[in-house]
């Protein structure tokens, strides 16, 4: 079963606590007005290693009687947040990452004593091709989203919010595998039954969208998009689990995530990759105020851009 239990939620957040500060939660002005909804900021973006990825490595690797070595496929932050911890308690990691992975990703996770490997256009592909490294060399495989304990350690994020906020009324947050919103979505049925939880996708790969649409798992196409940490293909078991849990899955284009990434820079003075600027995004495309319950947590999951690419974005 990939969903953790409350107990294995409540160890994770144990654990996380013992090593990591809570991320800051800030309210956004400018996301309050669009909205017209009080909207706060979980700035995932700055813990180590720059993305949210930190707490489901920390979680995964610290626990007792852990793997010498471990191969994992990444889009780039799970990686790197796997060397980091990999680096502090004697883990050999080797990360498979897509060629659509920017190259600041690539050169942290090598930075922290990492093998690198290139291969494949999407990250499907460098999946497959980890999973085959894992199977010929004997080597575990630890999964960004097809993992209890990574699940575990996203779902960490909740008892924060609770702390800095108390209950939300909503909480949205981006979706690629589907790890992330299946954490928070598990510990808020202990924690906050009442917090709806909304996923973001890029129209430009939105696999479970589409499949949220048709009430059943399908598959996707698979475009370029700013948002390349959630790019490519996610799980149908987790599908299954959020299918009757999730609000809503709503789908951003490219220009809404670019302008996402302006705002968050320009008027929270936050820095965001395409994939951490998608709930804010939902935000900044809406032309009608919302109608999610208040307070609105938007979750700000990573800030690795490539310099040259917020460069571009900011230029227009």
């Amino acid at each position: 079963m990939l969903i953790p239990s409350p107990e294995e939620m409540w160890i994770a957040s144990r654990r996380i606590a013992e090593q990591l500060p809570p991320s800051p939660i800030i309210f956004s002005d400018y996301l309050s007005g669009l909205a017209r909804r009080e909207v706060y900021l979980k700035v995932e973006s700055l813990q180590p290693g720059g993305s949210f990825k930190i707490r489901g490595a920390l979680n995964r690797l610290s626990a007792p009687e852990g793997p010498e070595a471990i191969i994992t496929s990444s889009s780039g932050n799970h990686g790197a947040a796997l060397a980091l911890v990999g680096s502090q308690v004697g883990v050999n990691v080797t990360v498979v990452v897509p060629t659509c992975t920017p190259a600041p990703k690539i050169e942290r996770a090598r930075s922290l004593g990492a093998e690198v490997i290139v291969e494949g256009e999407i990250y499907d592909e460098s999946e497959r091709a980890a999973l085959e490294l894992s199977e010929s060399t004997g080597t575990p495989y630890i999964s960004g989203f097809e993992d209890s304990g990574v699940i575990a350690g996203g779902s960490t994020v909740v008892p924060e919010i609770l702390d800095q906020v108390g209950p939300p009324g909503t909480i949205l947050v981006p979706v690629g595998g589907g790890g992330l919103i299946s954490g928070i979505t598990a510990a808020l049925q202990t924690l906050s039954p009442q917090t709806a939880v909304v996923g973001v996708q890029p129209l430009a790969s939105q696999p479970m969208a589409l499949s949220f649409a048709a009430g059943r798992f399908v598959e996707a196409d698979h475009r370029p998009t700013l948002s390349e940490g959630t790019a490519g293909g996610t799980s149908p078991e987790l599908f299954e689990y959020l299918l009757p849990r999730v609000a809503e899955m709503v789908t951003v284009d490219e220009a809404e995530i670019a302008r996402a990434i302006r705002a968050l820079l320009i008027h929270d003075k936050v820095i965001s990759e395409g994939a951490g600027a998608l709930p804010a995004a939902t935000l900044v495309a809406r032309t009608d105020p919302v109608t999610w319950a208040q307070p609105v947590v938007a979750l700000v999951s990573g800030g690795n851009i490539d310099p040259e690419i917020l460069g571009g974005v900011l230029s227009g």
